[in-house]
């Protein structure tokens, strides 16, 4: 169908997602697209054959590429296109694939979808693939960094917090210490006064306030 309306493509991914079908068309140098064109396909799609393409996100067009001068609109940043490189790694039954002359998505260097397969081989991983790994790990670097410093910080409090906590507990076992020291002086002077009352009162005299 496609080709029957010029657009040639030589690499076509689908994956379905929540009721969703979306799909990854690339067309090769020599017969590359215009969005606008696509959205006329679009429209004698829906014509000749009922096939909607409208699997619309909010903020996202139901169609795009990547030819877009603003970044954060890139297919890289599309939630279709994100879910997409997550179930390629994951080789889910739902990720689907062509490659023109049978070419195999895993060995295919040229391929749209190559540098965003997962490596743990970082020897046999090309530049691109390291480039798309180093994109990806920024923001796990950055927040790692500021974890730290916030870790370091809050290191800093607990200690200058343990050492007041162990400055007060010094401060109120010397003050338990001086009250326990009051409290045995008054009862020595309370048994003085009561010895003193017990002699004055064998002596026959019997005290006043005492």
């Amino acid at each position: 169908m496609l080709y029957e309306e010029d657009v040639h493509t030589d690499e076509c991914y689908t994956i379905t997602w929540r009721e969703s079908k979306y799909t990854l068309l690339h067309c090769s140098r020599n017969y590359r697209i215009s969005e606008e064109a696509l959205h006329k396909v679009s429209a004698t799609l829906k014509e000749k054959y009922a096939i909607t393409l409208n699997a619309t996100i909010l903020g996202y067009d139901c169609l795009t590429s990547n030819d877009r001068e603003n970044k954060e609109l890139s297919l890289e940043h599309h939630p279709g296109f994100k879910k997409m490189v997550e179930l390629l790694n994951k080789k889910s039954d739902d990720f689907k694939w062509w490659i023109i002359q049978g070419k195999n998505i895993y060995d295919y260097r040229k391929g749209l979808l190559w540098k965003y397969i997962e490596s743990t081989d970082f020897h046999a991983m090309t530049r691109k693939q390291l480039e798309t790994r180093v994109t990806q790990w920024a923001p796990l670097i950055n927040e790692y960094s500021t974890l730290k410093t916030t870790c370091e910080l809050q290191r800093t409090q607990l200690q200058v917090y343990m050492e007041e906590t162990e400055s007060l507990k010094t401060m109120l076992e010397m003050e338990r210490r001086t009250n326990k020291g009051l409290e045995e002086h008054i009862l020595l002077l309370q048994a003085d006064k009561k010895n003193l009352r017990d002699q004055i009162i064998n002596a026959g005299i019997y005290p006043v306030g005492l």
